[in-house]
């Protein structure tokens, strides 16, 4: 299957791990009612139910219960990817920045270059991509977390994500303040 595009929104339900596929696309997935299928977000994988909305059959809105969403650690709804890969439905993808200078501070847990680091990542809302910044001191290599921040127009936190998601990138300031990212 191919990448999908829809919102995903979050239903408040603490004892069921489940996702609720639209109609349209549970029949493109080939699921049946109640199935249990493994989603993943980065490397974190999470057997839920597959559950069926009947109610807006056409709709690409996904829901998923906050049960789901706490085990994935996904920090906000909105748009995002779906693809089913195997017997597993990818949601994502997860890219982590790593830089220096992150401070316990919850107003500024960058430093000066928090607002740099909003800005730049505000700019990718809507792209269906979940943007993290961590610095090498928040990798725990022996439990393969690394616990980082996510900025959004309306919140910031901190989240424990899987080791190496998607991919990451390491951003070095210059003296002259422009930011120079690549690959790791």
């Amino acid at each position: 299957m191919e990448t999908t595009k829809v919102r995903l929104r979050f239903l408040s339900h603490p004892s069921i791990c489940g996702i609720i596929l639209p109609n349209n696309l549970f029949q493109k997935l080939q699921l049946r009612h109640r199935q249990k299928i493994t989603i993943t977000l980065g490397k974190k994988e999470v057997v839920a139910t597959a559950l069926q909305d009947k109610r807006n059959p056409e709709s690409n809105i996904v829901k998923m219960t906050t049960l789901l969403q706490n085990e994935l650690s996904i920090p906000h709804g909105g748009l995002i990817n779906l693809k089913q890969e195997g017997n597993s439905l990818r949601i994502g993808p997860a890219i982590g920045i790593v830089t220096t200078g992150i401070r316990r501070d919850p107003k500024q847990p960058i430093g000066p270059r928090t607002s740099f680091f909003h800005k730049l990542l505000q700019a990718q809302e809507g792209k269906g991509v979940f943007y993290f910044i961590f610095s090498p001191h928040d990798v725990d290599w022996r439990n393969n977390q690394v616990s980082a921040w996510f900025f959004t127009q309306k919140q910031k936190g901190r989240l424990s994500l899987a080791k190496n998601a998607d991919g990451h990138a390491r951003c070095h300031i210059r003296p002259d303040s422009i930011p120079l990212c690549g690959k790791a």
